[in-house]
């Protein structure tokens, strides 16, 4: 059983790395529009009918900087979880756990122009443990 769940921990990171890659090599343009449409659900969501045409785009200019940081940050989260999850399921004492996840911070952070959401992801991994 705990093989099976181990396995399926290390698939998600797997996953998760896919899905960030992909995001992360988005163009611009397409990164913001797809940014805005969460942003318009979202200021819709908040503020329902009650706002003009004006006023709405105004909400969601407003709303587009924390949306695109709560995306970030829930990227981060997701990633971090899944991976101390894959390190938690070895059964090995939590001194070992926390220099594995260093050691592996330390590999994909050590290029100064790699830093990307794997890095965060693994410190909040090594901040779990």
């Amino acid at each position: 059983m705990k093989k099976i769940v181990r396995n399926t921990f290390i698939l998600l990171t797997i996953v998760w790395m896919i899905i960030i890659f992909i995001f992360s090599s988005q163009e611009s343009d397409i990164s913001k529009n797809t940014s805005s449409f969460v942003t318009r659900k979202v200021v819709k969501v908040i503020y329902g009918d009650i706002l003009n045409e004006d006023e709405f785009y105004q909400k969601v200019q407003e709303w587009d900087y924390v949306v695109r940081k709560l995306a970030h940050y829930t990227m981060y989260l997701c990633g971090g979880v899944s991976i101390s999850s894959a390190i938690y399921t070895y059964e090995i004492d939590k001194k070992k756990r926390v220099f594995i996840a260093q050691g592996i911070r330390e590999f994909l952070c050590s290029n100064r122009r790699n830093t990307s959401i794997l890095c965060s992801a693994v410190e909040v991994a090594r901040l779990k443990m």
